[in-house]
């Protein structure tokens, strides 16, 4: 599970869960963005439209570049947790579901709960998943993540 990769900072097993290949997916607006431009004094630049024809992306993932990411932890942990404390884990939805699946491809609706070390709830996520299955592991073959729900307690924590 890619979520294993941030709560345990391991980035090999983070890197483990991505395979090479085509990827698709929507190019939202997501947390990292958000978190580096609100603290820039910039909140709502990634919510910009004008000039963008497709938020489609569609990618093409070498083993090269799964080696040399790097998730810079250290930064997630303290953005990951908003205004309401440093992040310290995720568990997955537990009414995470199949929708669909065949030998090679599953569709999948889930998310993630993210909390502080003292076990404060700091967002929810839904999100719909396209796992495939490729040179003999499973990983992500993209998805909609934050489309579903996205609650961030960062204002109603205090």
């Amino acid at each position: 599970d890619w979520m294993l990769g941030y709560s345990v900072r391991d980035q090999e097993l983070l890197n483990s869960t991505r395979i090479p290949g085509r990827s698709a997916g929507l190019a939202i607006y997501g947390p990292r963005e958000r978190a580096g431009n609100a603290r820039a004094g910039n909140p709502m630049d990634g919510y910009r439209a004008e000039g963008i024809a497709s938020r489609l992306r569609v990618s093409e993932r070498t083993q090269e570049g799964i080696d040399a990411a790097d998730a810079d932890f250290d930064q997630f942990a303290e953005w990951a947790g908003g205004g309401v404390g440093q992040w310290a884990y995720s568990l997955s939805l537990p009414g995470a579901r199949v929708i669909h699946a065949t030998v090679d491809k599953a569709h999948t609706i889930g998310g993630y709960l993210r909390y502080t070390a003292d076990h404060t709830l700091v967002s929810e996520t839904r999100s719909l998943g396209i796992s495939v299955y490729r040179n003999g592991r499973w990983g992500s073959g993209g998805g909609l993540g934050n489309m579903m729900l996205h609650h961030d307690r960062t204002n109603s924590a205090r």
